[in-house]
């Protein structure tokens, strides 16, 4: 019987390329957004907002991570799998911390998950694009 298993997270090194990447792509789109970076446990470990993004989207982009941490995927992925359950959606939205909305992403290496990013602030489609922006700053291919 195994008693433990493989655990990685994020260095404060990625941390800080996540959130520069997708802050850098918010600044060519023109948008104020918050980013949220969760370690492999769903832990806060980094956050930034524009000055001037409305403080609503400081929790959003926080659960966004969170989200695409604790539920291993894409949270457009957990948005369009509740769209095929109605049943089961208070179930999963009702857990504190889930959202279904575009902008989250996990952080995956080696099909282990290490992270998660969070974006909000633009509009989901360019939450989407800030959160893609931050993997690829960290030299990942996003799904």
């Amino acid at each position: 019987m195994e008693i433990t298993v493989p655990r990685a997270t994020l260095t404060t090194e990625a941390v800080m390329t996540l959130l520069r990447g997708a802050l850098d792509h918010a600044a060519q789109l023109e948008k104020a957004v918050y980013v949220a970076v969760m370690d492999s446990s769903a832990r806060l470990v980094g956050f930034v907002g524009s000055d001037v993004a409305p403080r609503i989207c400081a929790d959003v982009a926080k659960q966004k991570a969170y989200t695409a941490v604790s539920m291993r995927m894409p949270t457009a992925a957990f948005k369009a799998m509740l769209e095929k359950v109605p049943d089961e959606r208070e179930i999963f939205l009702g857990h504190e911390g889930h959202i279904a909305a575009v902008g989250g992403l996990p952080v995956v290496i080696d099909g282990m998950v290490v992270g998660g990013v969070g974006v909000s602030g633009g509009g989901q489609a360019e939450d989407g694009a800030c959160a893609r922006a931050a993997l690829v700053a960290l030299g990942l291919e996003p799904d």
